[in-house]
């Protein structure tokens, strides 16, 4: 059975000398990453895979949704804008309810 994470900068979010910060660090510069998605939800045979695939593929950017595909994972995406990208097989992964 697969496991869903959802990762992305709504939640955990706050102001500091009017810059917005986000708790999804970039290790490359150690400061809030920035990232074309808003929310990443993926789904992965443990909840750990899925949090860390999230957050990395949240941190990849546009690169996020052929990472996770390279993974053989599934994903949605969800632009700053609203748009909804979905990569892996999204559409077959239903919750049991």
């Amino acid at each position: 059975s697969e496991m869903c994470i959802e990762t992305g900068i709504g939640r955990r979010q706050w102001s500091r000398d009017g810059e917005a910060l986000h708790h999804l660090i970039d290790p490359r510069v150690g400061r809030p990453g920035q990232s074309p998605w808003r929310i990443v939800t993926v789904a992965a045979p443990t909840c750990a895979q899925a949090d860390v695939a999230a957050k990395v593929a949240w941190l990849r950017g546009d690169d996020g949704p052929p990472w996770i595909e390279r993974r053989h994972l599934a994903a949605r995406f969800q632009s700053l804008e609203g748009a909804i990208v979905l990569a892996g097989d999204w559409p077959a992964v239903r919750s049991a309810a």
